[in-house]
Formats: structure tokens, sequence, C-alpha cells
């Protein structure tokens, strides 16, 4: 009786780190040198997936169109420097 031994195929993923998140990053991998980013991240990802997320709620309302259009032109005026990094 012979068995197949079951093929472990592995992918690969590639991320990003947001740019808040690099130097703090890199800080703590210097800090901690028995760590790889790759070590760090599978265990952040692990501790993250088996931890219970509580997600609230958030109740929304329908804005009057006048109502809509000023806060438009609010957070357009609040993040106009964000807006530029996009161009």
């Amino acid at each position: 009786m012979s068995s197949k031994a079951s093929k472990s195929t592995s992918k690969s993923t590639s991320f990003r780190l947001d740019k808040d998140l690099q130097k703090p990053v890199n800080d703590w991998l210097e800090h901690n040198p028995g760590f790889k980013a790759s070590r760090l991240i599978n265990m952040a990802v692990r501790q993250f997936i088996t931890s219970r997320q509580v997600l609230t709620p958030v109740e929304t309302t329908k804005a009057s169109d006048e109502k809509a259009a000023k806060s438009a032109i609010k957070m357009m005026k609040k993040h106009a420097h964000m807006l530029e990094k996009l161009k």
C-alpha cells in the first residue's frame, strides 16, 4: 500500500508598509537583531487574526445635498496637502 505525500505549496506574499510605519519598524528591527522583518510581520498577522476583533457599528444618516457639499469643501481644504501628493 503506497501513500502519497501531500505537496505543500508556499505562496509568497509581498506587501508595502505604510510610510508612517517604515521608521518605527526599522528602528524596532535595529534594536532586536534576532528578528527579521518577515518574522515580525508573521507574528503580527498571527496575533491579529487569532485575536477577536471588535468592530463598532456606525450609524449613518443621509445628508442633504447642501450639507454634503459643505462637508466636501471642508474636507478638500483640510486635506489639500494630501491631495497634492496624489497628483
